[in-house]
């Protein structure tokens, strides 16, 4: 979230960002001004709510954040547009599990860490360019300019995507310690997202197919369309409570996803081109 208006001894809030507006109430925030300032984000009572919203529907703008600071300390110390962030450290929790706010897409980067760290390691044929890519919840704007920078060969996106939690759906949400899912769609590259399969099957990683039948809701919508095209593909790691300040992983998840990476890199080669042209 951003400050919207500092309003006597409190803050409005606005969107930077895409969350649910249901998860705000009582969480502990960091004002990010001049100094870190702790607040808590509040709800008015609902008298003092706008008198025209939906009922049970609280818009973003209603809602308060009180640090405890006076009027004239909080304006000294915080400004219009200044970032407003979850205060909440990860926790582990059972079997492997950690929960804790942006696990997407950190997970995402904590893969590609480890996908890095196995390929420092051994050898591989192709340079490498690894990027966390920022502002894909609003219009992938950093892949779009870094795909422009330094245009890849090809790209493979690191991502999340919906982890099952209770009685949900299974064609539209992944176990969570079942491997990370192989998107399939529009946005993929044939030949990508096969190599992907034999690399895991070699591996002996679980690999489940995400079919994507219109949008991937990644940075592959984009990247793919860099240029004159860039082949392309996705792995996305299962997390529960997306978006929220509780996101969900499974740690082995994580690790099965950066070893993905790095054998299918290792198997790019000469026989590589040739199979992205054919493909």
């Amino acid at each position: 979230m951003v400050v919207a208006e500092v309003e006597g001894g409190f803050l409005r809030v606005g969107s930077a960002g895409t969350f649910s507006t249901e998860i705000i109430p009582g969480q502990r925030v960091l004002i990010h001004g001049k100094r870190p300032i702790p607040g808590i984000a509040v709800k008015p009572p609902d008298h003092c709510l706008p008198p025209d919203r939906d009922e049970g529907y609280v818009p973003l703008g209603a809602f308060l954040v009180d640090t405890g600071l006076s009027p004239r300390q909080l304006q000294s110390q915080v400004r219009i547009g200044d970032p407003i962030t979850f205060d909440r450290m990860p926790i582990h929790l059972g079997n492997g599990v950690v929960a804790g706010p942006a696990l997407d897409n950190r997970a995402g980067l904590a893969a590609l860490t480890l996908a890095l760290q196995s390929l420092d390691r051994s050898g591989h044929a192709w340079d490498i360019v690894a990027a966390g890519l920022v502002q894909e919840e609003i219009g992938s704007l950093g892949a779009r300019t870094s795909a422009h920078a330094d245009p890849p060969t090809l790209a493979l996106v690191i991502d999340t995507t919906y982890g099952r939690s209770h009685a949900e759906a299974e064609h539209r949400t992944f176990p969570l310690g079942g491997g990370p899912s192989n998107g399939w769609g529009p946005a993929v590259h044939p030949a990508i997202h096969e190599q992907l399969r034999l690399a895991a099957e070699h591996l002996e990683i679980p690999l489940t197919l995400e079919p994507m039948p219109w949008y991937s809701e990644s940075d592959a919508d984009v990247l793919q369309l860099a240029g004159g095209g860039v082949p392309t593909g996705c792995l996305f790691i299962p997390v529960r409570y997306m978006h929220s300040p509780v996101e969900m992983v499974d740690v082995e998840d994580i690790r099965r996803t950066g070893t993905l990476v790095a054998e299918f890199v290792r198997g790019l080669g000469e026989a590589a081109s040739r199979f992205l042209e054919q493909g």
